[in-house]
């Protein structure tokens, strides 16, 4: 009920073109969401070590529109990461549920709303609710 505050998180968008791994879907728009922040020079770039997480959706051209979208079933791909701290940089992946509602995509933001999406890494959990405003990467 009410307005949602603010997704708790960094977050950036850019292109699946931008990151130069040759994919076969340049159309394909990332949004990462993180306990880090990240930048355009590269956005794709790792996690730091020393508990960091992150999130990413990876939604295909033809759905770069408003629409709502359930995390576990949908052509969006979201996957987690995290990193643990210590002498050794322990990495772990892991699942991610929730449903992503994008209310507008132009040249400048994505913005939208994260409704209890879910994720768990590293035996922890990945909490993130919200409305969020992702800059895109100019191209």
């Amino acid at each position: 009920m009410g307005a949602a505050g603010p997704v708790e998180a960094e977050v950036i968008a850019y292109l699946e073109s931008q990151i130069g791994d040759g994919y076969s879907e340049p159309g394909r728009l990332y949004l990462r969401f993180s306990s880090q922040s990240f930048t355009c020079a590269d956005p794709h770039d790792e996690l730091a070590c020393g508990h960091h997480w992150e999130v990413s959706l990876q939604i295909p051209a033809e759905f770069l529109g408003p629409g709502v979208y359930a995390l576990a079933d949908s052509p969006i791909v979201a996957t987690a990461n995290s990193t643990g701290g210590g002498d050794v940089c322990e990495k772990g992946g892991g699942a991610v549920s929730g449903t992503l509602e994008i209310d507008a995509v132009d040249d400048g933001s994505v913005t939208g709303r994260l409704c209890h999406l879910r994720a768990f890494v590293l035996e922890e959990q990945i909490l993130l609710d919200g409305m969020f405003v992702a800059p895109r990467c100019p191209q």
